[in-house]
Order: C-alpha cells, then sequence, then structure tokens
C-alpha cells in the first residue's frame, strides 16, 4: 500500500515546464506523507533515465538550478529506493511466483501500474500535458497459471497533484486504515504512517491489546492521524494545538497524592520523566490519549504516554 509511480508518465512534454512538473510530483509525495501513506515510491529500474525534457532524463534535472531544489532533491530520494518493480529479483517477481502475469496499457508494458493494482498501492505520476485531464488508466491484466488463464480490465485514477490528494482525501484515509486493523498494525507501521509519534512503554503494551473491534479503536486511530498531522505542520514559536478535543489536566489533579501519581506513565527513551498532563478526549469519559510534542533536531515530535480509560481526577474521582 505504497505510492507506485506510472512510469509511463516520464515523457517528454514540450507544453510543459519540467520543474514545475517535478515540483507538482513532490508536493503530490509530501501531501500522501502526510496522509499516512509509507515514505518510499515503487518504480522501475529506469525511470530516472527515461527522457522528460530537453532530451534528458529526471537525473538530469533533480540538480538542474532551474528545478526547485528541494523539490528535486526529494522526488529523487524516493526514486532512488530499492528495490525496483521490475528485473531479476525485482518486487514483480514476488507477485508472480509461479504465474506469468502482464499489465499493459494499449501496447505499452505498464509495470507500476500492475504493481500498484495488485498491492492496493496509489498510483501517481510525472504531471503532463496529455494526461492531466484524464487521469484514469485503464490496464488490462492477463495472469497465466498452469492451464488456466484470467484478463480483465481495471481502472485506476493517477494522483498528480495536491488537489487530487485533497480531493480524494476521504478515500485514501479509508484505504490506509483499512490496513491498519488493529493495535498491533499501528505499531508495527508506526515509523511509516505515524513517523513523528513516539510511543512510551505503557502506551505500546495498550495499544498491542487493541483488537481493532472495540467502539473506541477508530477514534483512537483518527487521533493518532490528528497529532501526526499536526506535528508535520507545526511552526517553529507557534503553540502545539491538534485539531481535536483535548487539554492539559488540572493543577489539583495532577499535584494530588493519590490522582497525579496515575498520569506518571513512562517516556520514550531520551524524554523527562515529568508527569503528564495534555490529553486528547475521545468521547465522555471514554478513552484519552496523553501526550507532548517537542521540536527536536530533527523536528517535531509527538510523545504518546497512555492509550486508555478515563482515568479519576478531583473533579471525577470515579
Amino acid at each position: 500500500m505504497e505510492a507506485v509511480l506510472d512510469e509511463l508518465t516520464l515523457v517528454e512534454c514540450t507544453q510543459c515546464d519540467i520543474g514545475s512538473r517535478i515540483e507538482s510530483l513532490a508536493k503530490t509525495l509530501v501531501a500522501l506523507d502526510e496522509l499516512g501513506v509509507p515514505r518510499v515510491v515503487r518504480t522501475v529500474a529506469d525511470a530516472t533515465t527515461r527522457v522528460v525534457s530537453g532530451g534528458h532524463g529526471l537525473s538530469k534535472w533533480f540538480f538542474d538550478p532551474t528545478v526547485d531544489r528541494d523539490a528535486g532533491r526529494l522526488v529523487a530520494r524516493r526514486l532512488s529506493s530499492q528495490p525496483y518493480i521490475d528485473g531479476v529479483g525485482g518486487l514483480f517477481e514476488v507477485i508472480e511466483e509461479d504465474k506469468l502475469v502482464e499489465t499493459c496499457i494499449g501496447g505499452a508494458i505498464a509495470v507500476g501500474l500492475g504493481y500498484c493494482f495488485f498491492t492496493e498501492g496509489f498510483p501517481v505520476g510525472l504531471p503532463g500535458a496529455m494526461f492531466n485531464d484524464d487521469r484514469d488508466r485503464s490496464v488490462h491484466v492477463y495472469c497465466l497459471s498452469g492451464d488456466e488463464e484470467s484478463r480483465e480490465n481495471v481502472v485506476l485514477r493517477l494522483l498528480l497533484s495536491e488537489a487530487h490528494i485533497e480531493s480524494e482525501r476521504a478515500q485514501i484515509v479509508a484505504k490506509i486504515d483499512a490496513h491498519i486493523a488493529n493495535g498491533e498494525a499501528i505499531l508495527r507501521t508506526a515509523e511509516e504512517v505515524f513517523p513523528n509519534l513516539l510511543f512510551g512503554a505503557t502506551a505500546r503494551t495498550q495499544l498491542a491489546e487493541l483488537t481493532g473491534a472495540e467502539v473506541h479503536y477508530v477514534h483512537v486511530l483518527r487521533h493518532l492521524r490528528t497529532l501526526q498531522s499536526a506535528a508535520m505542520s507545526w511552526a517553529a514559536g507557534a503553540d502545539f494545538d491538534p485539531a481535536m478535543s483535548w487539554s492539559p489536566e488540572s493543577n489539583a489533579t495532577l499535584e494530588h497524592g493519590r490522582f497525579g501519581r496515575l498520569r506518571d506513565f513512562p517516556w520514550p527513551d531520551g524524554y523527562p520523566a515529568k508527569r503528564w498532563s495534555k490529553h486528547s478526549k475521545i468521547g465522555p469519559n471514554a478513552y484519552r490519549i496523553y501526550f507532548e510534542a517537542f521540536v527536536q533536531k530533527e523536528g517535531p515530535e509527538v510523545c504518546i504516554g497512555y492509550v486508555g480509560p478515563h482515568l479519576p481526577t478531583v473533579k471525577d474521582p470515579n
């Protein structure tokens, strides 16, 4: 369930500026990052050498002074990720196993979109005038296994801009969440889906116990996503204010001899062992997520100390 590049969009476009095309692709990938799509772009081995402008491939344009520096380097890093889809030892071999698989558009082999179809990935492309107005890609899928063969046509819609991500945000998020079926899946995918969140020992234990069938599970997932989004957009000097229901604990509760100690959860390694106060509210007296945000050298990070039932307070001791 990764971003997958349609290599057939890597073509020359005399009507388009290559710098704008690369910058648009970079912004598309960042927008997918913010929704929790793993930060890698699966592609073919020759993606960076296919001619896209002025007789040159992307590898020439990534570092050209006419191309936005950050955009060029971001796309360059993503497209150099191994392994590639095609070739000996490529990811498509795992899909084929003991069968022959061919995916194409018209007469052109479409390895990227084929891989995207089989892995339920998100198809992205380098924008170009020839397909910007017609994002639907009709892919012919042919499978041969022994004496059995199957043919079908599937339609995949390209994501070519931030606007496309925004317009399909709900469907993308639903697709991602469907792959995070329980608390163990949250922890397993945390580095990719929630890269700015760090979980303390208590929070990790609590998450691992969630089966996904709980009424509050989808809300836990939603609040974690909100904390991740808030961390990514947190500007230096601004207050950390995630777009969800949350508040700090009252001083009376924090300083209470019994109730205060209930907020002493373990911190992730390297963080100060202080009493937790800020917490999100998942329904009245239901679940709480205790969190604290920090700006580190690597960027914003949000520590999660507790994911569990409402804790007693001075005002509500039960």
